[in-house]
């Protein structure tokens, strides 16, 4: 698979809802996004970004790969709904179709930061990554810096 840089954003971070719950966040744009909870007990994992009255939910499956160059272990993700989790009846999608590539990079770019479990700004940068388009994304495609890291990295 193949990796892309999509260029410079706002920047998520993690941060805390109004009721005391972990989120991931973009301080200019409103947009956030945390975990539902989970579909699948250790893969497929429920999430919801929003925007003020917006609310979208998708189903995202996490699996673990080694990095072909570095010899590296690193998870990502991949988009299996988007719009409704599995389990939803059909109906319809909150999202219109020209804005739903826009949501799924600010969703992929939340997921990014959100890693195993809103640490993934605690890891490297290649910890966690995204299956877009046929490519997969860090955080640095993103527009994040390497020394953003919260602790520094020992190589785990």
């Amino acid at each position: 698979m193949d990796t892309a840089r999509l260029g410079d954003d706002q920047l998520f971070e993690n941060g805390i809802t109004e009721n005391g719950d972990k989120r991931i966040f973009e301080s200019e744009s409103g947009i956030s996004m945390v975990s539902t909870g989970t579909s699948n007990r250790f893969t497929i994992f429920n999430f919801l970004i929003s925007q003020g009255n917006l609310r979208i939910p998708f189903e995202a499956r996490r699996k673990f790969a080694t990095d072909s160059v570095t010899g590296e272990g690193y998870h990502y993700y991949s988009f299996l709904t988007f719009g409704r989790l599995g389990s939803d009846p059909p109906g319809p999608n909150p999202i219109e179709p020209e804005l739903e590539d826009f949501w799924k990079q600010k969703a992929a770019a939340a997921l990014v930061v959100y890693g195993y479990h809103y640490e993934g700004l605690e890891k490297p940068p290649w910890r966690y990554r995204v299956l877009l388009g046929g490519k997969l994304y860090t955080r640095l495609d993103f527009g994040f810096k390497y020394q953003l890291f919260a602790e520094p990295w020992l190589g785990e």
